[in-house]
């Protein structure tokens, strides 16, 4: 939970709102259609909720579009999640991701 948490970052996309906070971890809450929360399913969520696929990963910014998100980690990697059906994940594909994934076109691109 978010309890005690201080909140670094908010983001909102049309019926989706995504949080980071200060020590790193990713909230997101509200529509679910096409899995845009990461959340693993398509139910949407009333109260924050952690997105446990990025559990490990220090987040450090999130953005929500209409129907997908995406953040990056402290040490600069993307994860995109969500709708994918114009490509808008990055993940040379049309598919939509229920989870975060990473993308890897910008791995070791550094």
């Amino acid at each position: 939970a978010m309890q005690g948490r201080k909140v670094k970052q908010v983001s909102c996309g049309s019926n989706h709102t995504g949080v980071v906070t200060e020590d790193g971890r990713c909230f997101t809450f509200g529509g679910n259609r096409h899995g845009k929360l990461g959340h693993s399913d398509k139910v949407k969520r009333l109260t924050p909720t952690a997105v446990q696929a990025l559990e490990g990963v220090f987040v450090s910014s999130i953005s929500c579009g209409v129907a997908h998100t995406a953040c990056i980690s402290n040490t600069g990697e993307v994860y995109t999640w969500g709708m994918g059906g114009r490509g808008q994940l990055g993940h040379g594909s049309f598919e939509n991701q229920l989870e975060p994934r990473k993308v890897e076109r910008f791995k070791d691109s550094r």
